[in-house]
């Protein structure tokens, strides 16, 4: 498999800040992969930490797609050079190349080795 570069965040979604899953794998310094889930919108940020409220019925997970079983969703873009410190890379544009959902955190980190696997591939 190519190389890799793991960043520690969503690469993807305006607010997956708000979400417990997410992971960012560049793939050969030409895309990233990019995985967020379990979304919660009512997750209050305050300063540079987060505090998430306990997990009930009045503050559940969000679906991230069409289907209430879409709590997780994986999108690959083509990459490019960050200035950025803590990020290397960053998405080219908005334009997504390959699009995959699912219902559960497994089948999430699953599908996302399958895709970083897949485009590590890729030589364009």
């Amino acid at each position: 498999m190519g190389s890799r570069v793991e960043m520690a965040h969503a690469a993807h979604f305006i607010c997956g800040d708000k979400c417990a899953f997410k992971r960012a794998t560049v793939v050969n310094q030409k895309f990233i992969v990019s995985t967020v889930g379990e979304f919660q919108p009512n997750v209050v940020k305050k300063g540079l930490s987060q505090q998430l409220r306990a997990r009930n019925d009045l503050d559940p997970i969000e679906p991230l797609g069409a289907s209430p079983k879409h709590l997780y969703e994986t999108m690959v873009f083509k990459a490019r050079k960050s200035s950025l410190k803590c990020c290397p890379f960053k998405m080219m544009n908005g334009h997504s190349l390959e699009t995959e959902q699912y219902a559960s955190a497994k089948a999430a980190a699953l599908g996302h080795e399958k895709l970083v696997k897949k485009w590590s591939r890729v030589r364009r």
